[in-house]
């Protein structure tokens, strides 16, 4: 009969009938005559032990847990006999014993089966800390730590209370410590994070909120990720952080569209408004504005459909119009400038840029004597307000010379009170032509 140990270990009398038959079998071989003394002594010692000898696995036990393992096998199979096993296998002078309170192997293994719990567990985590947790988490969930509550007396509820919660909050710390150091390491981080995640708890969302800005973000699929961690936790202002780091990012690498989605998206218009006035002053500079950003700009969902996005880029959108080649012959060119002029948000050193821009379009009969009037107005105004602005004249005069610098097409004037000089007498002679041939015709 073979022994089987799966079936042993739930069917008693199964292996008591097999005991039997090994016993059986022990004594009758001991009545076999045989040439080989040294063979049949052996083969003797091998039926004491399989059918249970004590003292014959003692003896030839070379390890505590060959003794232990020799018990178990063959006296009897059975959980409750474990203790006995163990104290049997470590009273035995023949083999050297775990060393207690030594974080070794044996010394684990024998803590375990002498349902040392938790002792098992702190010498796990002291070699390995991922591990050390694992193992105690599993341990909690088969219900094997609830024995420590159950030695205490029935009558001391209190005891009992504090002594699981006690239990449970060693272990939470211990995911805890576990969440955050994979949080230290880049690879590692989302485990941390579904860890924390899982825990379920507000101190583990506070953590969160204050890592998750500190995730080094490679691609979109890790943009996505975070983004949505912060809206499972309805970390909201976590979420506006982490978009406007990335929109940080974006623009370094000249992502613009990139970085001012991610700026709108986080509410912070203040870098959306610088943003798009760097756009703004770069178009005026370069003399355009790169085709396919402006569709990327423009014509975007996103853009359509934020408000904040739509309003910041309308000014940049009525330059891009203008500057587009042959706008000229679009009949609201001249209107577009003058709401520009007129935008009570554009920094007023930019109104130098759309000087230029007059001037490039003076004296090509392309304004009406109506639109000379409000040229001339907004002129004035903004004369007058770089007169008394000192700094404002000063950028004013940078600007222009970084734009004439870049345009090679036409002379302009040397400096940008020769500009305002030569526009003011440009649009003089345009408002003589103009009279003249309004005159002429009626």
């Amino acid at each position: 009969s073979l022994y089987d140990p799966i079936k042993f270990s739930y069917d008693m009398k199964a292996f008591l009938h097999w005991k039997q038959l090994a016993v059986a079998l022990r004594e009758n071989s001991v009545n076999v005559e045989t040439n080989h003394a040294i063979i049949q002594a052996e083969l003797l010692e091998l039926l004491s032990i399989i059918s249970g000898s004590s003292k014959t696995i003692n003896e030839c036990s070379a390890s505590w847990y060959e003794c232990f393992i020799g018990h178990f096998l063959y006296q009897m199979p059975s959980k409750q006999l474990i203790p006995k096993y163990i104290d049997n296998a470590l009273d035995v002078e023949t083999y050297p014993k775990p060393i207690p309170g030594v974080e070794a192997w044996d010394s684990i293994c024998v803590d375990l089966l002498k349902n040392k719990f938790l002792s098992v567990i702190a010498s796990i985590e002291a070699l390995d800390k991922s591990i050390g947790t694992f193992v105690a988490i599993l341990i909690e969930a088969a219900g094997l730590l609830s024995t420590y509550s159950e030695e205490i007396g029935k009558d001391d509820a209190i005891s009992k209370k504090q002594t699981n919660n006690s239990i449970s909050a060693s272990i939470d710390r211990m995911v805890e410590d576990l969440a955050l150091t994979y949080l230290s390491n880049q690879e590692l981080f989302p485990i941390g994070v579904g860890i924390l995640i899982n825990t379920g708890n507000s101190k583990s969302r506070e953590i969160l909120s204050e890592v998750l800005p500190t995730y080094e973000i490679k691609d979109s699929d890790d943009f996505e990720w975070v983004l949505s961690v912060c809206s499972q936790l309805k970390l909201s202002k976590t979420m506006a952080t982490i978009q406007q780091i990335q929109g940080e990012k974006f623009f370094e690498k000249h992502l613009i569209p990139n970085a001012l989605s991610c700026f709108a998206a986080s509410h912070t218009s203040e870098k959306v408004v610088s943003t798009v006035w760097r756009l703004f002053e770069d178009t005026l500079i370069r003399g355009e504005l790169d085709e396919e950003l402006a569709v990327q700009l423009f014509e975007s969902d996103f853009a359509k459909n934020n408000g904040l996005l739509r309003q910041c880029l309308s000014p940049l959108y009525v330059l891009n119009e203008i500057m587009k080649p042959g706008g000229l012959h679009n009949r609201t060119w001249t209107s577009r400038l003058l709401s520009l002029f007129d935008f009570r948000y554009l920094p007023s050193f930019y109104k130098a840029g759309l000087v230029v821009l007059l001037f490039e379009n003076l004296n090509q009969n392309v304004f009406t004597l109506e639109n000379l009037a409000l040229i001339i107005e907004q002129f004035n105004r903004f004369e007058s307000h770089i007169n008394a602005d000192s700094e404002a004249k000063l950028k004013c005069e940078a600007l222009y010379k970084l734009m004439v610098e870049n345009r090679s097409t036409r002379a302009y004037p040397l400096t940008f009170a020769q500009l305002l000089h030569t526009v003011r007498r440009g649009i003089a002679m345009d408002v003589s032509f103009t009279f003249l041939d309004d005159t002429q015709y009626q």
